[in-house]
């Protein structure tokens, strides 16, 4: 009796040791935040050689660095809401300016992880992000822009930036988003910034820089990334002391900026214009436990923001809706091997009235279809990816036409795909 009785309560205690063993891990908390108009290649990550990025440039190393993803358009809005749906902006369609919304009908990144128990909470430097355009949708807590832009329409509480009044800077927000954290408690959360510092460069005076910024290109935009990326890396570390080590962070941006690198196209300086890399090649880091997103590494090959969506639901092992256009990198993470989703990337731009632009990258050649007659552009044009691109006066296309010509019936095909 006793030897059975014996027997049988070691039998319970293999089934629950089983049992725990095989319970699912907790869902992590994921971190997104967005640091509006960062260029990869100013980031001490991606190989610039100036100091500005170093608080994060240190972290970056202990985690995952994607070395080539491209935006699918260089404005915030457009790019953010294929970000947050895993679906190109023409079929969204969030195309325009005035006033494309992110529509009702597509499931956000946001409404995915709250259907799946997640606490979401959501903050915006940007307007462009604003409630005014629905990118509230699926949080259970949204702290939206403190100001609207000029063109936008008026709002009770709302005053106009660049009036006096400016967008909130990365301390501000971050601390703000600290204390929301704070809410967490026994539910996983997922936390979603937009940062609005960099956007901010052209607000930078030459006696503004710190003095080991000055004497490199571009110095007040690099200050700008500092202003940033130096107390976005102080909100990691303080984040995951709240949240724990079941956190994964995510630092991107949503296009990058045009600066000094296109001298001869007209409008170049800024960004939502053009398609060129300066304006689409935004930084893509992954910080958290081997476990959940692999070895640190730096990760060769193509991404696309629209690939954000789906390593997220991956990430945190819920089902996204089908039909999407991205492809989850996350097993590419985990085995530290070259990024192979998909051989081309689309980027496109018709913000504004008298903009229209399709470009379309392999990760070696960028081919962009100029519709608009802008000024220092050819109708079309091709570019070693990683070369200058200072409009017509760099284009290789007379040089390379099968290259050429392979990447626009790229175009022609997402076109047809994107119509039907």
């Amino acid at each position: 009796m006793r030897r059975a009785l014996f027997i049988g309560l070691l039998a319970c205690c293999a089934a629950a040791l089983v049992a725990v063993f095989l319970r699912p891990s907790p869902q992590p908390n994921i971190v997104l935040v967005i640091v509006d108009t960062l260029r990869a290649d100013k980031l001490g990550a991606y190989g610039n050689p100036s100091p500005a990025s170093a608080e994060l440039d240190r972290l970056a190393a202990q985690g995952i660095v994607l070395e080539q993803v491209v935006a699918q358009a260089s404005w915030t809005r457009s790019s953010v809401a294929a970000m947050l749906t895993g679906i190109y902006p023409r079929r969204l369609p969030v195309i325009k300016e005035q006033w494309d919304p992110l529509p009702n009908g597509v499931e956000t990144l946001a409404e995915v992880l709250r259907r799946s128990g997640y606490l979401t909470v959501g903050l915006t430097a940007n307007p462009q992000l604003n409630v005014d355009f629905k990118f509230e949708q699926g949080f259970d807590d949204y702290v939206e822009s403190s100001v609207t832009f000029s063109w936008m329409k008026d709002r009770a509480g709302k005053e106009k930036a660049g009036q006096g009044h400016a967008v909130r800077v990365a301390d501000d927000i971050l601390g703000q988003s600290l204390e929301l954290l704070q809410q967490a408690k026994s539910r996983p959360v997922y936390l979603q910034v937009l940062l609005m510092d960099v956007h901010a460069h052209h607000r930078i005076a030459a006696d503004q820089v710190d003095a080991d910024l000055q004497g490199y290109a571009d110095s007040e935009y690099l200050q700008a990334v500092r202003n940033a990326t130096r107390p976005l890396a102080d909100f990691i570390l303080r984040a995951k002391q709240i949240l724990g080590e079941n956190t994964v962070f995510i630092i991107t941006a949503d296009h990058g900026e045009g600066l000094k690198d296109h001298p001869s196209v007209e409008g170049s300086a800024k960004h939502g214009n053009l398609l060129y890399r300066s304006h689409l090649h935004v930084p893509l880091i992954v910080l958290g436990p081997e476990r959940l997103i692999g070895k640190p590494a730096k990760l060769r090959g193509l991404a696309e923001l629209i690939d954000l969506f789906p390593t997220v639901t991956d990430l945190a092992g819920v089902s996204g809706p089908s039909g999407i256009d991205g492809v989850s990198l996350l097993s590419a993470m985990q085995s530290s091997s070259p990024v192979a989703v998909g051989s081309t990337a689309i980027s496109e731009t018709r913000w504004r009235k008298g903009v229209s632009k399709l470009a379309i990258t392999n990760g070696e050649w960028l081919f962009v279809d100029n519709r608009d007659a802008w000024s220092g552009t050819a109708p079309h044009e091709l570019f070693p990816f990683s070369a200058p691109q200072n409009g017509a006066a760099d284009s290789v296309l007379s040089a390379q036409p099968q290259v050429a010509s392979g990447l626009e019936e790229g175009l022609k095909e997402f076109e047809r795909r994107v119509r039907s």
